[in-house]
C-alpha cells in the first residue's frame, strides 16, 4: 500500500508540473501574440501618420510652386503691359492711329495668350499632381492590405504551430504515462511471479522438512521396535 501511495503521489505531482508547464506555454504564446498584434497595429498607425505627413509636405510644396508660378505669370503680364505702353506711346508720338490700335490689339492678344498658357499649364500641373496623389494612395492601400494579409497569415501559422506542439506534448506525456504504467505492471507481475516462486520454494522446503521429520520418526520407531524385540 505504501508503494501504491508513493506512486500515486508522484504521478499526481508529475501531472501537476506537466499541466503547469502547458499552461505557462499557453500564457507565453498568447502574451507574445498580444504584443505582436499591438506592435503591428502601432506600426500601421505610424506608417499612416508618415504618409499623411509626406502628403501634407507634397501639397505644401505644390502650393509654394503655384505661388512662384503666379508671381512669374504676373511678371510676364507686367512686361507685356510695359511693352504695349511703349509701343502705343511710340505710335502716338508719330501720330500713327493705326499703329496705336495695332499696339493695343497686340498687347491684348499677348495678355490673352499668356493667360491661356498659364491657365493650361496650371490645369495640367494640378491634374498631374492629383493623379500622383491618387496613385500614391492606391499603392499605400495595396501595400497596407498586403501587409495585413501577411501578418494575419503569420498569426494563423503561429497558432497552428503552437497547437501542434501542444498536441505533441500532450501525446508524449500520455505515452510516457502509458509506458510507465506498462513498466510498473510488468514489474509487479514479475515481482508476483518471484513471490510465487519463493513461496513455492519455501513450501517445498517445508514439505521436505516435514517429510524428513516424518521419515526420521518412522525410522526411529522402527529401530526401537527392533531393540525391544
Amino acid at each position: 500500500l505504501r508503494d501504491v501511495f508513493d506512486f500515486n503521489l508522484a504521478r499526481a505531482r508529475a501531472n501537476r508540473d506537466f499541466q503547469q508547464n502547458i499552461a505557462q506555454q499557453d500564457e507565453d504564446f498568447y502574451r507574445n501574440r498580444e504584443r505582436s498584434i499591438a506592435d503591428f497595429n502601432k506600426g500601421l498607425q505610424n506608417e499612416a501618420l508618415a504618409q499623411q505627413q509626406a502628403e501634407a509636405k507634397q501639397k505644401a510644396d505644390f502650393a509654394q510652386q503655384s505661388v512662384r508660378d503666379a508671381i512669374d505669370h504676373g511678371k510676364r503680364l507686367e512686361e507685356i503691359e510695359r511693352n504695349t505702353r511703349d509701343s502705343v506711346r511710340k505710335a502716338a508720338s508719330r501720330l500713327d492711329a493705326i499703329g496705336v490700335l495695332e499696339a493695343q490689339q497686340s498687347g491684348i492678344q499677348q495678355v490673352n495668350d499668356e493667360n491661356a498658357q498659364y491657365a493650361l499649364a496650371q490645369s495640367r500641373r494640378l491634374e498631374d499632381f492629383n493623379n500622383q496623389l491618387v496613385e500614391q494612395a492606391q499603392y499605400a492601400k495595396e501595400s497596407r492590405d498586403q501587409r495585413i494579409l501577411d501578418f494575419q497569415q503569420q498569426l494563423v501559422d503561429s497558432q497552428a504551430a503552437h497547437d501542434q506542439q501542444r498536441q505533441r506534448d500532450l501525446a508524449a506525456n500520455a505515452q510516457s504515462l502509458a509506458d510507465e504504467d506498462f513498466d510498473r505492471a510488468l514489474r509487479l507481475s514479475r515481482q508476483q511471479e518471484d513471490f510465487a516462486r519463493q513461496d513455492k520454494l519455501r513450501s517445498d522446503a517445508l514439505k521436505a522438512q516435514i517429510t524428513d521429520i516424518i521419515n526420521g520418526v518412522a525410522t526411529e520407531t522402527k529401530i526401537r521396535r527392533t531393540w525391544v524385540a
